[in-house]
């Protein structure tokens, strides 16, 4: 049977025109990364490794030794990722007002600042012995500290988002920075988990917890010498800020929000999947221990295959984004 010759794209082109794709989308991520942004996202990749040693460390520090062998331990873990929930869900809202009307590398410098000396306070009291207080104790301090960390995190994710606008310039190419500090973020889930449980058991929850505060530390500097290249923020959005109250502002945005069904939507679903994503987290350590008789130290392990997916999927969603953005 002979092949019909249809008149349109030759055979093999939807492959080559795969193909040139990604090889247009990498070079594109090269440029980015040797801009003014290489800075942002060094410092990004340092403290995001930090949050995940932090948040693993957190985890079998709270199961296995604070709340270690109580029938509670599950509900005390749960509550780490109540705290950091409560915290973007009480803060975040209210923070892109704020992010509006000040200057934004200051306030991911102030932030940064801010969580070193959180984590490093967490740290120093890390080294009295757990017997010594009691778990409730222990307990309010440990979710008190995450709280903080995380409402400031919500200060300062907004305000790099608005960063990367100012230091990269076009639409393929903010998203391709956002893709890449999407796919820097994932990736700390892969290398984090891993180093926490060994340093955790050989050492002591102490070095776990300085590390996150020296990371915090870097990041600081790093986004302290940045310049944004287009000013920040722009003078037009700076004046109506002035012009306009906060209350204003906020209530704006949520009017803007009730009537777009598609964010909606959106949240909805980010919603359902955190739940999920947080009900796996909580049970991960006690599905390792308990029910696989597996030593808590390969709790990391089973985290760093969960952040491989993210990866993947950080990896996917960013080359996606490349040709609409292209498109426009």
């Amino acid at each position: 049977m002979r092949y019909l010759k249809l008149p349109g794209r030759p055979r093999g082109a939807s492959a080559d025109h795969r193909q040139s794709r990604r090889a247009a989308h990498l070079p594109g991520v090269r440029r980015v990364l040797s801009g003014p942004y290489r800075r942002l996202w060094y410092g990004q990749a340092v403290s995001s490794v930090g949050d995940k040693v932090f948040a693993t460390t957190l985890i079998l520090w709270v199961s296995q030794e604070i709340a270690g062998g109580r029938t509670w331990a599950p509900a005390a873990v749960s509550g780490l990722l109540i705290a950091a929930g409560a915290a973007a869900a009480l803060v975040g809202p209210a923070a892109g007002v704020f992010i509006d009307r000040w200057d934004r590398i200051s306030v991911m410098t102030l932030t940064e600042a801010v969580r070193a000396a959180l984590a490093a306070a967490l740290a120093g009291l890390s080294f009295v012995p757990v017997r010594d207080l009691p778990p409730w104790l222990w307990l309010t301090a440990v979710y008190a500290t995450v709280f903080l960390l995380a409402a400031c995190g919500q200060f300062f994710a907004l305000a790099q988002l608005a960063v990367i606008g100012d230091l990269v310039h076009g639409a393929a190419e903010q998203a391709r920075a956002i893709g890449a500090a999407e796919v820097t973020t994932s990736a700390s889930g892969v290398l984090g988990p891993p180093i926490a449980a060994p340093l955790l058991f050989a050492a002591g929850p102490q070095w776990a917890l300085a590390a996150n505060a020296a990371s915090y530390v870097v990041s600081c500097l790093v986004t302290g010498s940045l310049r944004p290249v287009s000013g920040c923020p722009p003078a037009g959005r700076a004046a109506r800020s002035r012009r306009a109250s906060w209350r204003a502002d906020f209530t704006e945005g949520l009017r803007i929000f009730a009537r777009n069904r598609y964010v909606a939507a959106l949240l909805t679903v980010t919603v359902i999947c955190q739940a999920g994503t947080a009900a796996i987290t909580t049970l991960n350590v006690f599905f390792v221990t308990a029910d696989l008789h597996a030593p808590p130290s390969l709790y990391g392990i089973a985290e760093m295959t969960m952040g491989s997916g993210f990866v993947a999927g950080a990896l996917a969603a960013g080359s996606s984004s490349v040709a609409p953005a292209r498109a426009r």
